[in-house]
């Protein structure tokens, strides 16, 4: 299974499955309105083992109507019976406030990103991690993380 973007900024996914030649796209972002403008998408595909399925996570930042910067998500499960999407739903908030996704990836069945903060004076950059099998968000701490090594 592949993941696909055409722009991390339009905010299009693509699951492809070249072994059997088909593919689906995600739709819209969900819950979109004139106060909540989306920018900075990121997105991760993860397999969850536990269930058979694999996970595609969007991530975007928004400002809300306070003028404050919020990570919001959604998730969309793919079956392993031929590419089924099922249930895009949203995450809601995470109740983190940032403004620009800088580093993605994923290991040992977590999601992880790398964020700016809100501010762009403060330099202490935040790890948000998404348990795929259990669908939880985490934080991680933030005083330990120097990008200057990666």
């Amino acid at each position: 299974m592949l993941c696909l973007s055409q722009s991390e900024y339009d905010g299009h996914v693509y699951i492809c499955n070249p072994v059997l030649g088909e593919y689906t796209t995600l739709p819209p972002v969900l819950g979109i309105t004139q106060y909540y403008a989306p920018f900075g998408f990121g997105f991760r595909f993860g397999y969850d083992p536990s269930n058979d399925e694999y996970k595609v996570v969007r991530l975007w930042c928004c400002m809300d109507m306070d003028n404050k910067f919020e990570l919001v998500g959604e998730i969309y499960t793919l079956g392993c019976d031929r590419g089924s999407l099922r249930g895009g739903r949203a995450l809601g908030m995470c109740h983190i406030q940032l403004r620009q996704i800088i580093l993605q990836f994923f290991l040992n069945g977590v999601l992880h990103w790398m964020t700016k903060p809100a501010i762009a004076l403060e330099s202490t950059e935040t790890i948000v991690c998404f348990h795929v099998g259990s669908e939880q968000f985490q934080v991680l701490p933030e005083n330990n993380i120097d990008i200057s090594k990666f």
